[in-house]
């Protein structure tokens, strides 16, 4: 338990070394990791943007019972987001079968692509598209998931869609919006000349 709290404690706290050489101490002591160690040292590989560590890590865990986690499935999803490698990332959340996805792992993917966007790449519209297909898996959009796509949509110039969506949160999901929403409505109004 105390490798656990030592471990969290350097990852949340932007101690990434000193979070990954936790881990890597526990091994050599013989602990094995549990689900909430693998988190830790994911978030503290996500900061880093250390890939090849990502994939060792990311090995580990299906190797043992830890990968059918929606929680880890998130923060592997992250990683690889954060390490800019999004066609990993997708490929790994398209993998996900039979595991149930909460809103953190689809919000982490559309994050992704909307992070990921410029304008010779489309990735706004796959995000826009991963929206769709998280609505018709059922699962109910977060302030987080709203502020992404209307940040994918100002940057791809998607005034329709931008509208829809700013719609939707305040009519069929009953949130209230904040002011990076409404920053992401006056951003996109201005890059389409539609500011009046």
């Amino acid at each position: 338990v105390s490798w656990n709290i030592l471990l969290t404690a350097y990852a949340q706290t932007g101690h990434v070394l000193d979070a990954v050489r936790t881990f890597c101490c526990m091994d050599l002591e013989g602990q094995s990791p549990v689900q909430v160690t693998y988190l830790a040292v994911l978030v503290a590989i996500s900061q880093m943007g250390d890939l090849k560590l990502g994939k060792v890590i990311h090995n580990e865990i299906e190797a043992g019972d830890s990968s059918n986690s929606p929680e880890i499935t998130t923060s592997l999803i992250d990683m690889y987001v954060k390490c800019g490698r999004l066609d990993d990332a997708r490929s790994f959340f398209d993998g996900t079968y039979g595991i149930s996805l909460g809103i953190s792992s689809w919000n982490a993917m559309i994050g992704g692509y909307t992070r990921s966007a410029n304008a010779e790449n489309g990735y706004e519209e796959v995000a826009v598209r991963i929206w769709r297909w998280m609505d018709l898996e059922g699962i109910s959009p977060d302030h987080v998931a709203f502020n992404s796509i209307l940040f994918a949509c100002s940057h791809g110039g998607l005034v329709r869609d931008a509208v829809d969506f700013f719609q939707r949160m305040t009519d069929g999901c009953d949130l209230l919006p904040e002011v990076d929403h409404y920053v992401c409505i006056v951003d996109l109004f201005a890059r389409t000349g539609q500011l009046e």
